[in-house]
């Protein structure tokens, strides 16, 4: 079994954009994402089989005929599951056309790992939030850069990456490249 999912890493330009923010995040109960673990996730598949592995890559390299090289824009901070109970502090992303890659691979991918149906809100992961937070704190943070903006990333292919945790956090790997090849 492989721990997978399906992601766009940051070009370095949005990496370091994003320095300030991440060391404001800084404080106990928040868990920022680690800089070179930051990325944009498609679909998460969870716990695949490796049997499963060239029926994931062939859909992939499907999906990835049928969309275009795109930008998208990073902007403005946002929570999960609301701003009464942050678990999850994020970053937008503002493109039709990333909702449509994520829309088609959660459709693709669906006999994989099917999510409950939720709402599609494609973001960035910048920390995760205890309930031992300072929320006060946190919420001045959040007010401050709330119309923030990482500026534009060019999206040319997708990767299927595997997520092996460690007691230090996560350790991504890449298994598959998938060039965006329509237009």
């Amino acid at each position: 079994m492989k721990r997978l999912f399906v992601g766009i890493p940051l070009s370095k330009l949005i990496r370091l954009n994003l320095t300030s923010l991440l060391a404001e995040l800084q404080f106990p109960g928040i868990t920022p994402v680690e800089a070179e673990n930051l990325h944009l996730t498609i679909k998460f598949l969870g716990e695949v089989a490796e049997a499963h592995l060239p029926e994931v890559n062939k859909k992939l390299e499907q999906i990835s005929q049928h969309h275009a090289p795109f930008r998208l824009e990073l902007k403005e901070i946002g929570v999960f599951p609301s701003e009464k109970e942050i678990r999850v502090v994020w970053m937008g992303v503002e493109s039709e056309e990333m909702l449509g890659l994520i829309e088609e691979t959660n459709r693709e991918l669906a006999d994989i790992h099917r999510e409950e149906h939720k709402e599609e809100i494609p973001h960035l992961t910048l920390a995760r939030v205890k309930p031992t937070a300072d929320f006060i704190k946190l919420k001045m943070v959040l007010n401050k850069n709330k119309s923030i903006s990482l500026g534009l990333l060019d999206v040319d292919k997708f990767y299927l990456f595997e997520s092996k945790l460690t007691p230090n956090g996560p350790i991504y790997s890449v298994l598959g490249e998938f060039g965006l090849k329509m237009g």
